[in-house]
């Protein structure tokens, strides 16, 4: 007996030992929140507090030492991020992940974002104000420091990445992926193009397309091309969330009830683990700034500073084209242009596998843009080359330009000076001042086309009728300055034509932006605690116009039992998404379904599945579910002519048998929270048992894809909704109170799962609760979690 405890002992002591080296072993990489730190390169000593989330308060003697501990600080909790953002942009996963990844890397090494990211990068070093280049070098050194000098992050030692040091085309980089996200061309053309060819533009009226067609007899579509496939699963590979949505509203004195400014942002933005902004405040001679960061970006996208504020929304024009080349049968490296062949250009990328052997990749580029077919679908040999025409690869960008003047803008010419610097991006920039202004500015570069060219299809390549006739300018832009109404609302909604230009884009559905106007109309002072509540706000008037159509569509059916209960529950309803909510359980199954039976005869299951969750079919559904004359409801594949209604009883029955599978026959114990559920999901959480180390949630949650409070999620059979898109941040500036700014965060902000900073917001973002964004230094420092001072 005394020898097996003995050994028990022992092994207690051994696990004792383990668990405690691991202990340590963890909290060895954890962030420095006070304390003394050498940092190479400094000029002069940084003091850095640290306010209760552990967002640093950073103050320098100068410019370049407060960006170089801005770059150290954020590296500490997110070098990780950073890394994953570079290399998807660079097309450099593989050789983390395997061969797995080779087909998103031969969509960015194709697309050539790291490419067109050093012509940016020589023209900021060679052009930009040299206090930006050195401020932007600075945050780089920053980074750089704590590669050489911190602990690696233990992602890096799982996955044995090496690291490098960043510069300014990894900055680049990041920016064009972020690029690339708001950019919908890509997934939408090829299968608009293919059904216009095949069923002509009548079936395109319910999608607001029937405009400027040319005879379908014109262009031949390939019937295998399926470019939205490789998009949207590249989405789900992606480590590094993107993709705006987002709402901003801003309130003059006027409309206020504080008599001040009052501004409003929520950025919608792919759920993930690290959330995406990083928060920092930081101060020295001449500059006082809260903002919110971009991993690998040196300049705050987002913030405030003593005389102004600002937020985004996307302004989702059409930036991208695509084209049908000709190419020589006597030399596959020339394009007809005009009336002429003409070489193309040719770059061939190296692509690094993990365990395997590397890869080449030739890319061929006309004077379009590169060849894509070979990243569509079982398309590798199409007979008609497509080429990509997009914006970002045209011209170098200004946009680190832009957001580095914006943070120092002191009035609202400054501002427009600014703000009409941004080039590839198309944004919606909302903005007040401590002057009363209130403006939105729609800037990016807006293509102009001849007026034959309808930009949502596949165009010609070779004849030269099709080309591009240059861009907008700024001042053509749609925009607004201190309107009479008091307020100015931006939803990623369409604008209205200027002097008589449309702006072609891929728009949400304007439900968002009506939404939020109609509530701001209807007070006649608006406050604080009114902007708190219009981000929690989950209802759809639209969801409840057709959810009560519905209703009275179905109402003579002469439904008994568990179908008729149903339809009281529908009936009952009143648009709201909130966790206990049971209609919207029935109506969210009934949109799918009636998108499965009216539209997946005719587009296909390839093309249904791209389409299904698009913009474009989310803004159709309005008008579609209660257009009696669509021709989508009549099934092409029997001989009967179905109705609109036949295809909602069908849809209704299907729905009410997967529920009751589902949930059971007890409405009272369906509640919307159960199945509509919000989990932030780390690049290696996305594996068992990771998920359960490194994944946030998951969480019931409120909200839905067209309300103001956006949780989306993808429309499916399932019956489960994992809301992967959302606010990313939500802020509220009041100029009565500029010290008292609220924000929240998703999860948190360290990059560490083993930090009280990873989730300690996910709570007060759950229930609709915010922070301050602390500005003023005494409140920082009565309040602080700690001290750190950098010294050269």
């Amino acid at each position: 007996m005394k020898v097996i405890k003995k050994i028990l002992i022992a092994l207690l002591l051994i696990i004792i030992f383990l668990f405690a080296g691991i202990y340590f072993y963890l909290k060895s990489g954890l962030p420095e929140y006070s304390g003394q730190m050498k940092l190479t390169g400094l000029k002069e000593e940084v003091k850095v507090y640290f306010d209760p989330h552990a967002i640093p308060h950073i103050y320098a003697a100068n410019a370049e030492d407060a960006y170089m501990a801005l770059g150290y600080l954020h590296a500490q909790e997110r070098l990780f991020q950073m890394e994953m953002g570079r290399r998807m942009a660079s097309g450099r996963m593989s050789e983390l992940l395997g061969p797995d990844l080779l087909n998103v890397d031969i969509f960015f090494r194709t697309l050539g974002i790291r490419r067109q990211a050093r012509k940016s990068a020589v023209r900021f070093k060679a052009k930009a104000k040299p206090e930006a280049v050195k401020a932007a070098e600075a945050y780089l050194a920053g980074i750089n420091r704590f590669i050489d000098e911190g602990p690696t992050p233990i992602e890096f030692k799982m996955l044995k990445i090496e690291k490098e040091h960043f510069d300014l085309t990894d900055v680049f980089s990041i920016l064009g992926y972020t690029v690339l996200g708001f950019s919908n061309a890509t997934g939408q053309e090829p299968v608009i193009t293919r059904l216009w060819k095949k069923y002509g533009k009548q079936y395109l009226k319910d999608w607001d397309l029937d405009v400027d067609f040319p005879s379908p007899d014109s262009i031949t579509v390939p019937e295998d091309m399926v470019l939205q496939e490789t998009y949207r699963d590249l989405w789900k590979l992606a480590p590094y969330p993107i993709r705006f949505g987002s709402n901003a509203w801003v309130i003059s004195p006027q409309k206020s009830a504080s008599g001040k400014v009052i501004f409003a942002n929520d950025t919608h933005i792919f759920f993930a683990q690290p959330s995406t902004w990083f928060e920092a405040y930081i101060e020295y001679p001449g500059m006082k700034f809260y903002g919110n960061y971009l991993a690998g970006v040196p300049f705050g996208m987002i913030g405030h500073n003593p005389y102004l504020a600002w937020g985004l929304t996307i302004f989702p024009t059409d930036n991208m084209d695509m084209y049908y080349e000709k190419i020589n049968p006597a030399d596959k490296e020339e394009a007809w242009v005009n009336d002429h062949w003409e070489k193309m250009e040719i770059v061939e990328e190296t692509i690094k596998i993990k365990e395997h052997n590397d890869t080449t990749l030739t890319v061929k580029i006309t004077r379009h843009g590169p060849l894509i077919n070979h990243i569509m679908k079982n398309n590798p040999d199409a007979s008609k080359p497509v080429s990509l025409r997009w914006v970002y690869l045209e011209m170098p960008s200004l946009m680190l330009d832009a957001v580095y003047d914006m943070a120092r803008a002191e009035n609202i010419d400054e501002m427009k000076a600014a703000v009409r610097m941004i080039d590839v991006l198309g944004l919606n920039v909302l903005y007040g001042d401590t002057d009363g202004n209130i403006a939105w500015w729609a800037c990016g570069k807006v293509s102009k086309r001849p007026p034959h060219v309808n930009s949502k299809i596949i165009l010609d390549g070779a004849s030269g009728e099709d080309e591009l006739i240059g861009y907008l300018d700024f001042e053509e832009n749609p925009h607004e300055i201190n309107p009479e109404r008091g307020y100015i609302v931006s939803a990623n909604h369409r604008p209205d034509p200027v002097n008589g230009f449309d702006f072609p884009g891929y728009y949400t559905p304007d439900i968002r932006a009506k939404r939020i106007d109609k509530l701001l109309s209807n007070m006649e002072k608006v406050s604080m605690d009114d902007v708190k509540r219009m981000h929690r706000d989950v209802l759809s008037d639209a969801d409840f116009a057709l959810s009560q159509n519905f209703v009275s569509t179905l109402a003579g059916n002469g439904y008994e039992g568990f179908k008729k209960q149903g339809l009281e529950v529908l009936e009952e309803w009143d648009g709201n998404y909130t966790l206990d909510s049971r209609g919207s359980i029935i109506y969210t199954k009934l949109q799918y379904y009636m998108l499965l039976y009216g539209l997946k005869d005719e587009l296909g299951e390839d093309d249904f599945n791209a389409l299904l969750n698009s913009y474009l079919i989310k803004r159709s559904i309005p008008g579609l579910f209660i257009n009696d004359q669509s021709l989508w409801w009549d099934d092409i594949n029997t001989p009967e002519k179905e109705t609109r209604k036949d295809i909602l009883t069908k849809a209704y029955d299907q729905s009410m048998k997967d529920l009751e599978l589902q949930l059971g026959t007890d409405f009272e114990k369906w509640r919307w929270g159960d199945v509509h559920t919000l989990t932030h999901v780390h690049p290696i959480g996305r594996k068992a048992p990771f998920d359960k180390i490194f994944n946030v949630g998951p969480f019931p949650d409120p909200g839905s894809n067209a309300v103001m409070n956006k949780q989306a999620f993808l429309l499916n059979g399932t019956g489960h909704y994992k809301a992967f898109l959302g606010p990313a941040l939500r802020i509220i500036h009041d100029f009565s109170q500029p010290g008292n700014s609220l924000s929240i965060n998703p999860t948190g902000q360290s990059g560490h799962f083993n930090s009280n900073y990873y989730s300690d917001q996910a709570a007060l973002y759950n229930a609709g609760k915010y922070r301050k964004q602390m500005t003023d230094k005494d409140e920082v420092l009565a309040t602080a979690i700690g001290e750190l001072t950098l010294s050269p």
